[in-house]
Order: structure tokens, then sequence, then C-alpha cells
């Protein structure tokens, strides 16, 4: 099997040894200006071409030498040292990442075993978020030495794309800030713990007053055909409507009062008097 990568010597470049690819023509430096170490480059790339496997095991030996995590760190296990290396709501967010269901495939994963196409995967099938994170995590691992290059190299890392940002319309900001009454929650108790009844006809407020006006809507609706009154608002004659309520009054039509006059809903008063004998009359 013809060798893919060999060797060249430039002697305008202080002696420095190339490797050469024969397939595509392109000379890369090895750095390097002894023969012996160039040529064991040399070897181990063709070797890398004939035998991607083997190199991986090899490689594997090697990286051992320095690291006896590399034959069983996970991607979990990197996600986690990363989460401690974070604080208060940074550590949050982070914890709140690793529950992405996008990235569970890959969490049990060795890392040194770990195609680029698996992170590509993760990405495909998560957010914008998974993106982000995922690519955080990726250098994380490089930086500390557990992936000996990078899976993807930096300009083929899908780009983040943000949805559309746009302000709210006038519609929805009226929606926002127009008041709706909720009624009541919780029913209402006094401090002994028991159902609040303003009205004191036995019925607690939050059945028979579920907006919390101090009247009971069904009163409500009966004198007045809406719900926009209060307890404290006056009929007519200066009383409550409350009192009204509580003393079977009609605060829509005129009565009598102590004074023995006739109270019309406008403050109105007629004095009523009344017949005498003649013979009474001075």
């Amino acid at each position: 099997m013809k060798t893919r990568y060999r060797l060249i010597r430039r002697g305008i470049r202080g002696d420095t040894f190339y490797c050469v690819d024969t397939t595509t023509g392109k000379r890369t430096s090895l750095g390097t200006d002894n023969e012996d170490e160039a040529r064991q480059v040399i070897e181990a790339r063709n070797n890398a071409q004939r035998q991607p496997v083997l190199n991986l095991q090899i490689a594997k030996a090697y990286l051992a030498g320095t690291d006896n995590g590399i034959t069983t760190r996970t991607w979990q296990n990197a996600l986690d040292a990363l989460i401690q290396t974070k604080l208060a709501n940074n550590q949050s967010r982070w914890k709140t990442a690793a529950k992405d269901k996008a990235l569970a495939p890959l969490l049990p994963r060795l890392i040194i075993d770990t195609p680029g196409e698996r992170l590509l995967q993760a990405m495909q099938a998560g957010t914008v978020s998974t993106n982000v994170y995922l690519r955080r995590l990726h250098n994380f691992c490089v930086d500390m030495n557990w992936l000996p290059w990078p899976l993807i190299p930096k300009r083929q890392w899908p780009a983040v794309k943000f949805k559309e940002k746009r302000a709210i319309t006038l519609e929805e900001h009226q929606r926002i800030i127009t008041p709706v009454d909720l009624g009541y929650h919780y029913p209402a108790v006094d401090a002994n713990g028991n159902p609040i009844d303003t009205d004191g006809d036995g019925v607690p407020d939050y059945i028979s007053d579920p907006n919390g006006n101090g009247l009971p809507d069904a009163w409500e609706m009966q004198y007045f055909g809406n719900l926009n009154h209060s307890a404290s608002e006056l009929d007519g004659v200066g009383n409550t409507l409350l009192f009204d309520y509580q003393h079977s009054a009609n605060p829509n039509v005129p009565r009598y009062d102590a004074a023995g006059g006739m109270t019309f809903t406008n403050g109105l008063k007629m004095f009523i008097f009344e017949p005498k004998p003649a013979s009474q009359i001075p």
C-alpha cells in the first residue's frame, strides 16, 4: 500500500523537516530539525491512515500515561466537573442545561471514543441552548486535555440562530395593563379563622360576594343590573347600600323615614300631614 505522507527537508527554512501529503500536495512543517523525530511523526501519520482503530488504541495508551481517567471519563463526568466550577445563579443555569434531553444520548459516552458526529446530532435534536452549552462543555474538555484535539473545528460549529425578536403591539400592551377582576382566590377570614361575612346575612363573602365589594352580587344585579357598586355607596336618602340590603330596602324607590316624611332617591322630601276633625282645627 502506497504511503500518503513523505518526509522532506528544507534548507532555506533552517533545515526544518516537512511532511508532504502526496494526495493534496500540501506541505506542513513538523517543527523539528531532528530527523529521527520527524520520521516518527511521518510513520505515525501513515499508520493512522492504514489503521485508524489501532491508532486510537495507541493514542489511548499514550494518553493514559499522563491521565489515568482518559479511558473511563464520560461526558457526564466532564459536565459534573464543569458545574462544580460555577457559582450561584450561573451554577443553577448549568444544572438546568444538564437536563436537556438532547444531551441524554451523549452524556454516558466516553469522551475519547466520541466522534464529532455525535455532537452534531445532539445539536440538531436540541435548541439554541443545546448549541451554546455543548460548545462550552466541549471547549472545557479540550482545555483540560481530556480531548487530545477538538472534535469539531471552530468554523464547523453550527451557527447560533435565535428566534425573531420584536416589540409588542399596542393591542398586546393594552391587554397587559388592563385590570382583570380575579375575585377571591382564597376565602377572606377574620382573626379567629372564620370566613368574613360583611353584610351579616349568614353567607360568607367568598360565596355571596365573589368580587369583594361588600354587597351580594345577586342583590346588586336585582336592583342595578351590574356589579359596579360598593357597600359604602350612598342612596338618595343618605344611607349606605349595605344598610339598604340589611333592611331589605329598595335603594331606587322613595320611602318614609323617621320624621314622617316620604324621601325620594334624589334627596327631596315631601311631608305627610295626618287629617284631623274640624273641631280640632284652631
